[in-house]
């Protein structure tokens, strides 16, 4: 009987490989620590975050990856949001983020990894602008994501992303994604700067969106709660998910957010 999960446990990472179709996908939440220097960007954080997907094959007792590159990019998966005044986002691979709790709960048919940490005003040390509680789910072959805010500071919200997917477009020639899928149409997002009425610039409300590639077999879904604003990035680096949560509004010290996602991907082995 197939497991419904394997957990590789390393010094700053955890490898969790879950089924999906004709391989396994191997999720890396990985240990980043970044000291407070000039009060610049990217910097002042302490905490555990997504980080690359692997594609990977069962052999014997352990895995070897299908592919000899990550499908996605280092970026922010979870939480991320541009206080106005501010030259960048706050969170995550952004910065700007102390942990203050972590658990890991192994069970048989699925694993809890639970997160609390504290974001600070960017450029201050510890200006405490919201409280961060994350609770991910890997179980049924997807990844489950909880997450609240409580905001401990007023202020104003220029963007805000609770729910993100940095999956890369391409390996040199080699498609990883080509094809978007919504509601039963197929949109081109194979080039840099492609424009669909997906890519940058749409304003649909949408809560779900599957991606695939047709070179490399991959399917990858992803579904935010709270489904308002969603773009696809056309740059050269990937063709990143992003499901806005706010755009352009304040919120108030006590306010509280709460967001439910969900990631799952399928293989299809091209060769079959």
């Amino acid at each position: 009987m197939e497991k419904a999960y394997y957990l590789e446990q390393l010094e700053n990472e955890l490898g969790i490989y879950i089924p999906g179709g004709d391989g396994y996908f191997r999720f890396a939440l990985r240990h980043i620590e970044k000291p407070f220097t000039d009060g610049g960007t990217h910097q002042n954080q302490n905490l555990w975050r997504l980080h690359k997907l692997r594609l990977c094959r069962k052999e014997g007792e352990g895995f070897q990856d299908i592919y000899d590159f990550p499908l996605t990019t280092a970026g922010e998966w979870e939480c991320a949001f541009k206080i106005e005044g501010t030259p960048d986002f706050h969170g995550g691979f952004h910065g700007y983020e102390h942990l203050t709790a972590f658990d890991v709960q192994p069970e048989a048919e699925a694993l809890f990894i639970r997160q609390e940490s504290r974001i600070v005003l960017q450029g201050t040390r510890d200006e405490p602008v919201a409280f961060h509680s994350k609770e991910y789910v890997f179980k049924d072959g997807m990844l489950t994501l909880k997450q609240n805010l409580k905001w401990e500071k007023s202020v104003h919200i220029n963007r805000a992303f609770l729910t993100m997917l940095p999956i890369r477009r391409n390996e040199g020639d080699f498609l990883i994604t080509d094809t978007a899928l919504y509601q039963g149409k197929e949109y081109d997002v194979s080039k840099e700067g492609h424009k669909t009425p997906l890519s940058p610039g749409c304003k649909e409300s949408i809560d779900e969106m599957t991606i695939i590639g047709k070179q490399s077999g991959i399917r990858a879904t992803v579904t935010a709660s709270y489904g308002k604003e969603f773009s696809i990035q056309n740059t050269s680096a990937y063709n990143k998910f992003y499901f806005y949560y706010a755009n352009n509004q304040p919120v108030e010290k006590g306010d509280e957010w709460n967001a439910l996602s969900t990631f799952r991907f399928i293989y299809e082995d091209p060769k079959k």
